[in-house]
């Protein structure tokens, strides 16, 4: 349900969804899930929907109306998708409210002489702040 484009995402084996968000297309052939995932975000799947369907939300009916030709199950078209997938997945993972956050990408970047350096001299003055969650995630002892 959109007042702007039709977008389609990608959601692993095993994903929890909400059938009245929009259709959803299962298949056990990650190759064909991927080639009709680039072609159902291209700029023709959005003129065409927008004329299946001028309304804010997509229905199944909308979906089976889609001409779908074989070119678009090609290798090349697959492997951009997938990669176009991996840094949509790796660049959410980047933020804190992600199940699969480990580290702010800029604390990455600092140097653990630095950082121990910077826990001896602040942090010890405050015997306490040895127990705080923040420096436990960044590893530091």
């Amino acid at each position: 349900m959109t007042s702007a484009s039709n977008t389609f995402r990608y959601s692993p084996q095993g994903s929890i969804f909400d059938s009245n968000k929009g259709p959803m297309l299962f298949s056990n052939d990650d190759s064909t899930i991927f080639s009709l995932l680039g072609f159902l975000n291209s700029k023709v799947t959005t003129l065409i929907t927008k004329v299946l369907n001028p309304t804010l939300s997509l229905q199944n009916g909308d979906m089976d109306k889609l001409p779908i030709k074989k070119e678009i199950f090609d290798q090349n078209i697959e492997h951009v998708v997938r990669i176009n997938v991996l840094l949509a997945q790796s660049d959410w993972n980047e933020y804190e409210n992600s199940w699969d956050f480990k580290v702010h990408p800029l604390l990455l970047h600092i140097a653990d002489d630095n950082l121990s350096i910077w826990y001896y001299s602040v942090v010890l003055t405050n015997r306490g702040a040895k127990n705080v969650p923040i420096f436990r995630l960044w590893g530091v002892k």
